[in-house]
């Protein structure tokens, strides 16, 4: 029985662990202060990122609601990160609707402009 339960509970952490597959690293520190923040986001001190991992940082944990990284320090520690002050490897997609271009003039239609939606809008 005890066997049983101790494989079950080793399937679900690998599998937990597996489709979580952070392969998410942090490129490069934008700012030469970086917040070093507890698990809800709260400011615990700042540092300067010269005291910080050396760039292509593995991310160990996201928390995707409070935008934060977790990664470990140079003492091996787990410390959050906010992600609006990191260059990441994978970032959040977003997806601009393409709206339909008003045409007034014939010549209207030899423009590529789309309006500041950039070129991946074909403006239709």
């Amino acid at each position: 029985m005890n066997k049983t339960i101790i494989g079950l509970i080793c399937m679900w952490m690998f599998y937990a662990n597996a489709e979580n597959n952070l392969t998410m690293r942090i490129l490069s520190y934008e700012t030469d202060q970086v917040e070093i923040l507890d698990a809800e986001g709260k400011v615990m001190r700042t540092v300067d990122k010269t005291t910080l991992p050396e760039p292509d940082v593995a991310v160990m944990q996201i928390n995707e609601e409070l935008e934060l990284v977790q990664i470990e320090d140079t003492q091996g520690q787990p410390v959050w990160l906010d992600m609006y002050y990191l260059r990441l490897s994978e970032g959040k997609q977003v997806v601009i609707k393409c709206i339909t271009l008003q045409t007034s003039l014939a010549s209207d239609h030899q423009e590529a402009g789309t309006m500041g939606l950039g070129g991946g809008c074909s403006g239709e």
